[in-house]
């Protein structure tokens, strides 16, 4: 065909997330740290009864020095990306011409950008409005092998409902996938609200390498999130997520005491979680790399208007983020509870509920959601805003005529925007003012998952309506004092509701007291409350661990110990002496990386434990 001038981009360096394994360039360094990401992940499973008895853990060593060279090639070749792109191009004949040359530069490339996020923008809002489908066409249509544009958009909207466990799909949503950031939001989940979840998770991503009795180490370690998270948990990253609006600067102490640990321990966290920590970092740059393994960013706030004028950052969390917590923890414990069948240990009320859904299948139990916390004040100001309008709607007698598009879109929004079973409450007993038509109409438009949630809620918000008046004040004020509360004081002031009330009120009465304070805080304020008291536990059991885990004054601990048996090219050694970095074995004239040795089967759990626990 006739030549074509085509225009690119290509950034000077390679992104982290382009490179492979530790995204080191060395050979050496990326089996080390391979088969260190290894033993931890294998300890941590076992320590959770997974049985790696028989499973081959040396499979196909050549093929992973294969993979290490090529993975040593691409990981050297993103120091100068954009150099590369063009020499290759070169090579292949093309002629290069930058676009500052041509005299049009920025005009052409303020072009391509405009319509480049057009035709993305477009995109996205295309595989947003695509039609539903069901199971059974969705696996039709990925079997399919010619597809249409409308066929992928349809086929990629179901697969983004599967992965994200939401029932709306936005271009938003869209945006955060082709960004990669499914990861980074799953560690973040199991680092937080998912943390119960996270053994299961680690166990079912392994089950693969038990039935094939061989495990790919590149794979077992990509797939697993035990070590990330407790490298993670180790740092006290959770206390920064719970800091809410707080201003960071450099300068903190914690910041700075955050930035030390990660410095000294830089090896360890590249081979954990791939990002490098240079010997310079500030503690900002230090919180903004770990925070964006979680998909957060750091936002620049303002400078102080004195003195030295510091720069001050607050964390960047998404709203879309939370409600996709809310929807992987939902289905979570939907899960569990098919499985174990348990069952929530709350008071049972035998109120069935007039003017709910009625769903097909069985309610599974509802928990906490980590919603959107920051601003309470504006999210309270809107429930109570649309119940007002929705009240006056019911009782104008407007919603017993069919067709009020305005009330039927009132009336699905205050569904969605209620938080504590007071007011699922409230708005039931409005709908009984609704004609049949409309209410039908009305549940309709209320996603499932929300139908199950609410009716949870509302089975609560009866059982505390029949709570004595008398006690309800006591309620109140045990509800403020548990959201008041900070992370140091939460686990005090739990523990005053097992004797605080004692002499004052009957054994029924306390039980009352304890179950209204918690059954009427929204989803998002019990899983507030709950991480919380997670990491005031942590904190307070996990002072020894963390001495022993980074070790003394930050100092590189041997690899091996004098006299333990290792593996060296199929063959069993006794180790002479070692470092961090190279092992004299008895019989071998020169030292040997520690990344190519292997310590025997039976001394496998004890070495990961003394390298991360």
């Amino acid at each position: 065909r006739e030549g074509v001038d085509i225009h690119f981009w290509a950034s000077r360096v390679g992104m982290n997330g382009c490179r492979i394994g530790n995204g080191s360039s060395s050979v050496k360094s990326l089996l080390a740290s391979q088969n260190a990401a290894t033993k931890v992940n294998i300890f941590l499973l076992q320590r959770a009864s997974f049985d790696f008895e028989d499973i081959d853990t040396h499979f196909q060593n050549e093929s992973l020095r294969a993979w290490a060279k090529l993975a040593a090639r691409h990981n050297a070749a993103m120091c100068n990306y954009a150099d590369n792109i063009v020499e290759g191009l070169k090579a292949d004949g093309h002629t290069i011409i930058p676009l500052d040359e041509t005299g049009k530069g920025k005009e052409i490339k303020a072009e391509i950008k405009l319509n480049r996020d057009t035709n993305y923008q477009r995109e996205g809002e295309a595989i947003a409005d695509a039609p539903d489908i069901s199971s059974s066409e969705y696996e039709k249509l990925s079997n399919k092998i010619n597809k249409t544009k409308a066929e992928r958009q349809t086929e990629r909207k179901h697969s983004l409902k599967l992965r994200y466990a939401v029932e709306e799909i936005t271009s938003s949503l869209v945006q955060m996938d082709d960004k990669k950031l499914y990861p980074k939001l799953r560690l973040h989940y199991f680092l937080t609200v998912g943390r119960e979840y996270l053994s299961d998770h680690d166990q079912k991503s392994a089950a693969a390498a038990t039935e094939a009795k061989a495990l790919w180490k590149p794979d077992f370690n990509r797939a697993q999130m035990g070590l990330k998270v407790l490298v993670l948990q180790r740092l006290g990253i959770e206390k920064f997520l719970l800091a809410e609006g707080r201003e960071f600067r450099n300068g903190d102490e914690d910041l700075e005491s955050l930035a030390s640990t990660a410095i000294a321990q830089r090896g360890r966290i590249r081979t954990a979680l791939g990002i490098s920590i240079r010997l310079e970092d500030s503690s900002v740059v230090v919180l903004r790399k770990l925070m964006s393994c979680l998909g957060i960013k750091l936002k620049t706030l303002g400078r102080d208007g004195q003195g030295e004028r510091k720069r001050f950052y607050g964390l960047d969390v998404s709203p879309e983020h939370l409600k996709i917590f809310q929807a992987w923890l939902e289905r979570d414990l939907a899960a569990a509870s098919t499985i174990s069948n348990k069952k929530m240990n709350k008071p049972e009320v035998d109120i069935k509920p007039v003017d709910a859904p009625s769903p097909d299948l069985e309610i599974a139990p509802s928990t906490g959601s980590n919603q959107e916390m920051n601003k309470p004040e504006v999210d309270e100001k809107k429930v109570e805003t649309s119940l007002q309008s929705f009240e006056v709607a019911a009782r104008s007698g407007r919603a017993a005529r069919s067709g009020m598009a305005a009330d039927v879109e009132n009336a699905v929004r205050t569904l969605m925007l209620v938080k504590t079973p007071e007011q699922v409450t409230a708005v039931f007993d409005r709908l009984k003012h609704f004609h049949t038509e409309v209410k039908s109409e009305i549940w309709a438009l209320v996603p499932k998952t929300r139908k199950q949630q609410l009716l949870k809620m509302e089975k609560d918000g009866r059982w505390i309506a029949e709570i004595p008046s008398h006690l309800k004040t006591e309620i109140i004020e045990g509800r403020r004092r548990l959201l008041a509360a900070p992370v140091t004081e939460i686990l005090s002031v739990m523990d005053s509701f097992s004797n605080i009330y004692q002499g004052q009120y009957l054994d029924e009465e306390i039980i009352q007291i304890r179950n209204g304070i918690w059954l009427g805080l929204s989803e998002e304020r019990k899983v507030r409350i709950t991480l919380k008291k997670e990491l005031a536990l942590e904190a307070k059991s996990s002072a020894s661990s963390r001495t022993s885990f980074w070790g003394a004054n930050h100092a590189p601990e041997p690899s091996f110990t004098p006299g333990q048996q290792v593996v060296f090219e199929g063959r069993v050694y006794t180790v002479s002496t070692s470092t961090h970095t190279h092992t004299q074995l008895q019989g071998i004239d020169k030292a040997v990386v520690n990344g190519e040795l292997e310590p025997l089967k039976q001394e496998a759990d004890l070495m990961a434990s003394a390298f991360f626990l």
